[in-house]
């Protein structure tokens, strides 16, 4: 990861492992994790003589949120493509931890069916301090594979983000020397 404006979500460390049934994810930041607060009110200017009106300002939260997008089949062809420098993969599932003041506010684990995210039920088990969270879930929400690679995103309310690439296997796209 590069340095981001904002250190509440520049990632400092990543890591994931898929043992014991459990897909088990790590991720670090430089600032304070999920320190999220309200949104400044946004104000419409009055439209001009003859104009359409007032500008509908975008909804914000306030919310920090987590993406980790996993590659379950390890097939960027299936799957919703997810690309960070010059990764691509094809996310199958995805897993969104939300929060403010420094607590998880939302956990939701989303599978890609037919072009759209979906929820399902599933559990994810979590723990935080100020700059860092653990988070893990049986293998089976995420298609019971014992392998899988990730791209992990964190994001400020404002879209302001960091991207990290980190998977249970060696780098699937490197070539060895006989070209495989």
């Amino acid at each position: 990861t590069g340095r981001i404006w904002n250190p509440n979500v520049n990632m400092t460390a990543t890591g994931v492992s898929n043992s014991s049934g459990q897909a088990s994810f790590y991720v670090a930041v430089e600032g304070e994790l999920y320190y999220g607060t309200y949104v400044p009110s946004m104000k419409s200017k009055p439209g001009t003589p003859g104009g359409s009106g007032h500008a509908v300002p975008r909804r914000q939260s306030g919310e920090d949120l987590l993406r980790a997008y996993v590659d379950s089949d390890l097939d960027n062809l299936t799957g919703f493509p997810v690309s960070y420098l010059n990764k691509t993969i094809g996310a199958d599932y995805k897993i969104e931890i939300g929060g403010t003041y420094g607590q998880i506010t939302s956990q939701t684990i989303f599978t890609y069916f037919f072009g759209t995210w979906a929820p399902i039920s599933g559990q994810i088990s979590s723990a935080k301090d100020s700059h860092r969270i653990e988070f893990s879930v049986p293998s089976s929400y995420l298609g019971g594979s014992s392998s899988f690679t990730c791209i992990i995103e964190t994001t400020d309310w404002r879209s302001r983000g960091d991207w990290s690439y980190v998977g249970t296997v060696p780098d699937p796209w490197v070539v060895d020397a006989s070209g495989n």
